[in-house]
């Protein structure tokens, strides 16, 4: 019997799943605080939960932002190796203006 090898998580996907894990849970610990706060009766201003929970989300934007350019980016190589395409006809298939592709 084979053995299916286990394949490898690019190190940029595997930081963006990381990223995406630690970001929900800084998202429910600050709702909990929130909670917490209202339960216990706090009468003041919740702003500084708001920004505390959104700035996280902010770079998390930013992260995945320049992920996907990054795939783009190496899924047009690929594409060029395997079907051996020029850049006329990569910038055809992604819809791109002039300018070189890469």
């Amino acid at each position: 019997m084979k053995k299916k090898k286990k394949q490898k998580i690019e190190f940029s996907k595997g930081l963006l799943i990381q990223e995406s894990i630690l970001i929900w849970i800084t998202t429910l610990a600050f709702l909990a605080l929130a909670v917490f706060c209202i339960v216990k009766g706090y009468m003041g201003d919740f702003g500084w939960i708001t920004a505390m929970a959104a700035c996280p989300w902010t770079s998390y934007t930013v992260s995945q932002t320049f992920y996907y350019t990054k795939a783009k980016a190496e899924n047009k190589i690929k594409l060029k190796r395997s079907l051996k395409l020029d850049n006329e006809d990569l910038k055809e298939i992604f819809n791109e203006k002039d300018g070189d592709v890469f």
